[in-house]
Formats: structure tokens, sequence, C-alpha cells
């Protein structure tokens, strides 16, 4: 994980292959002891240790039992678990962090949780974006120009429309420079869907296939996909205007605000 973390490809791409097999320490939910910093948990049933840091809901995991007192200062109760399964049990939004107060930590963000669980197959991605960062910074975030962008937009509303499960799709542009200032274009692609469900990777999959048809090469894509409740994964996005909303849900929001403006 070290080298990974020092900007090794290849051993960026090792630890993520071996990720979902290794077996990791989860402290519990349930303790001795009522710990601070407790997140909202999705159920009673959910018994992995949630820290809230700020907007964030991290997870610690560990690679050795005696991480976890070093981190804790104390005995904490805790169990193994495979990092897949893990990934899987998850709530929506939250974020993994391996070894955390260690001189080498590595935090998952939920966009890379939900890339390994589609497989192997999306750990390129996962490394372009990586080793991508390491040289770009973001210069501004900013709603997609339609007109700009005709082909990627109609191509996205079409596959919307297919989708009955969309509610909502926003497209961002994400303008990153280089150090001597050279600037590309990237696209931050959200899709809100009615609620959860093992096939929104699957869903995601086709978004990108359909947005990459669009941009014939002009730029990278990321897609993001969370349901109605979720105010994290989405948050950046529902600050601008949706390139497609389903007609229903138009329909539902303006019969809730009737029902607070009428006297």
């Amino acid at each position: 994980m070290e080298q990974s973390l020092a900007g090794d490809r290849k051993a960026a791409r090792d630890f993520y292959l071996r990720l979902p097999t290794a077996m990791l320490i989860a402290p519990e939910r349930y303790q001795a002891q009522k710990l601070s910093d407790a997140p909202q948990y999705p159920d009673e049933f959910f018994n992995f240790l949630g820290v809230k840091s700020q907007d964030r809901v991290i997870v610690p995991v560990f690679t050795q039992t005696q991480l976890v007192e070093e981190w804790s200062g104390a005995y904490l109760k805790h169990r193994e678990i495979a990092g897949s399964e893990l990934m899987k049990r998850l709530p929506e939004g939250w974020w993994i962090c391996i070894n955390p107060g260690q001189e080498v930590e590595k935090e998952l963000s939920p966009w890379e949780i939900q890339k390994l669980l589609l497989g192997p197959e999306e750990i390129d991605e996962i490394l372009e974006e990586l080793f991508t960062d390491l040289d770009l910074h973001t210069v501004s975030v900013k709603p997609v120009d339609s007109t700009e962008n005709k082909a990627l937009v109609d191509s996205l509303v079409k596959l919307a429309e297919e989708c009955k499960t969309v509610q909502r799709v926003y497209l961002l542009a994400d303008e990153r420079a280089d150090l001597e200032g050279t600037t590309e274009q990237h696209f931050l692609l959200g899709i809100e869907v009615e609620r959860a469900s093992p096939e929104d990777g699957a869903l995601a999959k086709r978004f990108k296939l359909a947005a990459e048809h669009g941009l014939i090469g002009i730029g990278a894509v990321r897609v993001f996909i969370a349901d109605l409740s979720d105010t994290q994964v989405l948050g950046m996005f529902r600050v601008t205007k949706p390139i497609f909303e389903r007609q229903q849900t138009k329909a539902l929001i303006s019969r809730i605000i009737s029902l607070f403006t009428r006297k």
C-alpha cells in the first residue's frame, strides 16, 4: 500500500486488485462504552463502526489487529471481513479508511468503492483518475452548455428516458490545469434514481458508455449515482439545473410545494 500511495502505478493496480479479497479488521458499532462522533446509521442491524468527520462518514478498517487499539487508545470489539463484502454492506456515500492514524493510510471514496464493486475492469479508470489528479488541479466546475455539447446531452437524455428508475441527470464540466497552466476538460455525470438498487452499477456503466459515445474522445467522464434520499454523493450536482428530469418528479414537487403554500 505504501508504494501505491507514493505514486507507483503498478503497485496501485496490485493494491486495488487484492483489496476485494483481502481480509480486513473492522471495529464493531456496538461497544461496551458509547463512542463519540457517531453518524446516523442506516438501521439497527448495521454493525460496523462509522465515524462522522465533518460532512463525511468514514468506516475505519485495519490490516492488523493491534492497529485497532493503537488508533482508538482502548480495546474495541472487532471482526474480520473481506474487502468486497464490506463494500457491499456500506451505506451509499460512506467512505472507508484503511489503517487510519498510521504513517501510511488510504481513504476509499464512494466513487472508488462503486467502481471496485463493478469489477476489476474498472481499475484502469480509478488509476487514470488517481494519477491524473497528481498533476492537475481543478480550476472550475460548472454546468455543461447544452448547445456546445448537444450530441453528449442528447445521448444522455435519450438513455434517461428509457431507464424508468432515473429521475434526474446532471452534467458538469470539470476544468483542470497542470503546473504549466495547460487546461483540459473532464465531465462529471450525476444520476439520481428513485431508490438504490443492486442494478445501479450496471446502470452507471450504461450511462458512462453513452457519455463517451457523445463525447467522441473530447474528455474523460466520471459517473456518480445515488437515490433521492442521498445528500452526499450528488450534493454538488443538486445546486445546478438537471439536463433531464422525469415529468412525474416535477409534478410531485409541484404538489408538495402547493401544500405548503396553500392558505
